[in-house]
Formats: structure tokens, sequence, C-alpha cells
């Protein structure tokens, strides 16, 4: 154990100021398994033996992705800025799929008072401005993944059922889980700072490991598709050695760094444990329903992150598309047996989006 006398405290490089704490009741936010998006290119299958692909994604209510505001994007009290990247090669053999991934995603959540202290923040200056209380959460990992899934189908009367089972084992490379809760007077900052860090420790000294069961599943009926997917559906997380702070922040300036840490002394003061973490992995779903007729293809979605978003899409031969109804996104994508490309952008401005993500995937048939 150890006293924490200065100056950095956690706090994102993106959309808004978290500082962060412990929880190890959070379930831990992973990279996607697949890269690539959800959307209406789930329904078809794809002829694939050697695939490559990759992934990036950003999606934040706080302000635009690109620039910089001096206000809030957004009416309400809940904010949040998730993103993630990442790549995967996966190689078929019959009914099975062995594959490895390595990816790195983040999730930051908060309140009203805390979205507009990162504002304030990129501006570098407190307002000395009205009473406010501040939460956020802060829940970021890094993992590498080694997975083995096996598909099959079933005839059901006039129905065709597809199902796959993938087990994943994986190594944890970083993980951050925390909170913040406080109050803001005028230009002054008063909080509690719980955080669960591997930041600062080597891969030998964190050896992260854990394991996780993703489902899914698809019902074909005529012209109709019904399907859904479950990512870490069962999941255990285990880190012999991580860094849990708990500490009592003060801050009236704030400087934010290149590496996404707040320096601003003195503001912190409290203890550091060295401690065992256990834990699960965050479940993400998606369902779907699909009409095919004449060539074209209509399908109602909603996919799960922390919140359940529905969109509705179409497709014609290739091509198809996704208009997300809350959180609004339009996605597109083209898919064939060799190529899947999507791209997802909130508006027509990249600018002045809030949302933007891009994949790209590869296949060879050997």
């Amino acid at each position: 154990m150890r006293r924490v006398v200065a100056g950095r405290a956690l706090c994102p490089p993106a959309p808004f100021l978290v500082a962060l704490g412990i929880g190890t009741a959070q379930p831990l936010v992973l990279p996607p398994a697949q890269p690539t998006l959800l959307g209406i290119e789930s329904l078809r299958p794809i002829a694939a033996y050697t695939r490559l692909e990759g992934a990036l994604n950003a999606d934040t209510n706080v302000r635009p992705l690109f620039r910089k505001a001096l206000a809030l994007a957004s009416a309400g009290d809940a904010f949040y800025y998730q993103s993630s990247s990442g790549f995967r090669l996966e190689q078929t053999v019959g009914k099975w799929r062995v594959g490895y991934a390595y990816g790195q995603a983040e999730r930051f959540r908060g309140n009203r008072g805390a979205a507009q202290l990162f504002l304030e923040a990129e501006q570098g200056e407190l307002r000395n401005e009205g009473n406010t209380t501040v939460w956020a959460s802060l829940n970021r990992s890094a993992v590498h993944r080694w997975s083995l899934g096996f598909e099959d189908s079933a005839t059901i009367g006039e129905a065709r059922l597809r199902y796959r089972l993938t087990a994943h084992y994986l190594a944890l490379q970083r993980l951050q889980v925390g909170t913040l809760i406080g109050q803001r007077a005028g230009n002054q900052f008063d909080g509690a700072l719980r955080l669960i860090t591997t930041r600062g420790l080597t891969p030998q000294e964190v050896r992260g490991r854990g394991a996780a069961l993703d489902a899914e599943a698809t019902l074909e009926w005529r012209r109709w598709l019904f399907g859904v997917r479950i990512e870490n559906l069962w999941s255990t997380l285990e880190v012999q050695q991580a860094q849990r702070i708990t500490a009592q922040v003060r801050v009236n300036q704030l400087i934010p760094d290149a590496d996404g840490f707040l320096r601003a002394p003195p503001l912190l003061e409290g203890r550091t444990d060295r401690v065992q973490v256990n834990g699960i992995a965050a479940r993400t779903a998606q369902v779907c329903a699909s009409y095919t007729t004449g060539g074209y293809q209509a399908a109602l979605l909603a996919r799960y992150d922390f919140e359940w978003v529905q969109g509705i899409g179409f497709g014609k031969g290739a091509f198809w598309g996704v208009f997300w109804l809350h959180r609004p996104a339009w996605q597109v994508g083209y898919t064939s047996d060799r190529w899947q490309a999507t791209f997802v952008m909130e508006g027509w401005s990249l600018e002045r989006s809030r949302r933007v993500s891009a994949s790209l995937g590869y296949s060879v048939a050997w």
C-alpha cells in the first residue's frame, strides 16, 4: 500500500471527462468478437474459408467527434462516449472455425455535469458559475482473443435453422474500470475517485485471462428470416494483479495531456493497493427479422450495447443499408463472396457527425 499525493487523475482522451473509479461489479467492456459491425449483412451467409477483417468505431452524444464545442450536443442528463478498434483472422474448416483477434474498447458514461466538465477542460478553463453534481464512469480494455466455433443447420418442416457456438480464450492486456462522484461549485470540483487499473504494470504482473461463449442462430421460413446473436452469453475474467486507487480529488484547473491523463496539482490524495480482480464481460446482442421479395430485402433490427437501438434495413443484391432510429445514423455496406465493407455516419457532414464507423473484410476460398 502506498499514499497517492499528486497530480495525475485519469480522464478520457475523447468526448468527455470521466474520472475513473473502481467497481468490479461493473462488467468489462470488450472489443467486438467480430469487428465487422452487425447490420443487415449478418442476414446473408458469406462464403469465406480464410477471412481477414478490421474495423473501428466511435459514438458519442457529447459533441461532434472531430470538432470541439462550447455547448453539449444533446439535452437530457445521460451522456456517453464509446469506441472500439480491432482486427480478426479466421479460418473455416468444414463446420469448424478457428480464429485470432486483437482489439481495444472503451466506454465513458456520465451525467450532464461530467460532460460539461469535459467541454470546459478542452477549453482550458473551468467556468466560475453554478453548482452541480458530477457522476462519471470509465470502462476500458485491450484483449487478445483465440476462438473456436462450430456451426450446423437442421430442417424443421418448411423452416431451416442455422446456429453457431463460439468459445473464446481471452488474454487481457489492459483493464481500467471506475467511477468519479462529486460536487462542482463554480470553478472548484471536489469528488471521490474509485479506480481499478492495470496501467503501469507489466503483462507478467497483470496475468489477465478469461473465457467467453457466444451464440447465434437464424431461422429461415419461406421468405422470412429471424435471427439472434449474443456475445459474451457466458464469461469469466481474472486479473492476477491490478492497482486499486481510492482518492479524494480537488480540482480548480484542468490541463489534459496527450496521454489521456489529467494534470492539475495539487489535486489528489489517497491510497493505492494491489488487488486481484474477478469479473465478467459485458453482453451485447442483436435481433432481426427480414422479408425478401422480388430480389429486395427489408428488415427490422435491434442491437444492444448499454441500451437498445432499433433500425430499419433494406437490401438489393450485394448492397444494403440500415437507418438506426435511436442514436440516429446511416449504415451502408457491400457484401460479396470475397469483400465485405461497411460505413456508418450520423449525417452527411463528417465534421458534424457524432457517430462514425468503418469496417473492411476480405475472404479467400482455398
